[in-house]
Formats: structure tokens, C-alpha cells, sequence
């Protein structure tokens, strides 16, 4: 028998025993034990002065990079159909 998590061909352990225990826990609202093993984050803060010098820089890159990803993937699919169906 296998045990799970174990890939048997290479013997490399994934983390899904671990996975399934959190899942169990949760569903059972056993929140406890799910912290003992759940891994700490610290959390840390940007450099305040370097955004507040490039705030405009931020805003406008955070709002107009994806909406030009996204016409620029909608202007290539365009022109890719464009061409595939005027044959």
C-alpha cells in the first residue's frame, strides 16, 4: 500500500497529507490545530517614501497596464480572426 502523498514511481512525497488534514480540520471547524501547523507570514511594509514620490506613476501604470494588455490581446485575436475567415 501506498501511502498518500507518495508518488511511487519516483518516491517524491507531495504535500497532500497535509492538505487533506487542514480540509478535515476545517470542515469540522477545528480551527485550533490548523494554526498550530499553518506556517507564520510577517508581513511587510512598502517604502512609504518611495511611494509617496511615484504615486502618480503607481496609479497610472496599475490602471492602464492591464486594460492595454487586454485591448492589446482583443486587437491580435481580432486581426488573427480577421484574417482566418476572409479567405
Amino acid at each position: 500500500m501506498i501511502p498518500v502523498g507518495r508518488d511511487q514511481y519516483t518516491n517524491y512525497f507531495f504535500d497532500n497529507k497535509k492538505f487533506i488534514l487542514n480540509c478535515i480540520n476545517y470542515l469540522t471547524n477545528d480551527y485550533e490545530l490548523i494554526s498550530v501547523r499553518s506556517k507564520h507570514v510577517k508581513m511587510r511594509l512598502l517604502n512609504t517614501k518611495l511611494i509617496k514620490e511615484n504615486r502618480l506613476l503607481i496609479q497610472i501604470t496599475n490602471l492602464a497596464a492591464p486594460s492595454g494588455i487586454i485591448i492589446l490581446i482583443s486587437l491580435i485575436l481580432f486581426l488573427i480572426r480577421k484574417v482566418k475567415y476572409t479567405r
